[in-house]
């Protein structure tokens, strides 16, 4: 069974040692929490692109590619932005 954290509890992973990234919407199957600490090294666009997203909502940027894992991924309880 996967964790399910709060916003709030996200948005206290927003730095290197401890980042994480909120990505999905209704289209790709519901938000999504991804701990991406461990890949920020491996990232082709450098760290900086994923830190500057730290603890938040990054759907925006990134497109979900299934089979892909590099990360934890955990579910997002409470409120959701609708896209």
């Amino acid at each position: 069974m996967s964790k399910t954290l709060t916003l709030a509890e996200v948005a206290a992973h927003d730095r290197e040692e401890d980042c994480y990234l909120i990505i999905g919407n209704e289209r790709t199957g519901g938000a999504k929490v991804y701990d991406v600490t461990k890949y920020l090294d491996e990232h082709p666009g450098g760290d900086a692109v994923l830190l500057e997203l730290a603890g938040k909502y990054a759907d925006d940027m990134f497109e979900v590619r299934p089979g892909v894992v590099n990360h934890r991924v955990y579910g997002l309880a409470g409120s959701h932005r609708s896209i």
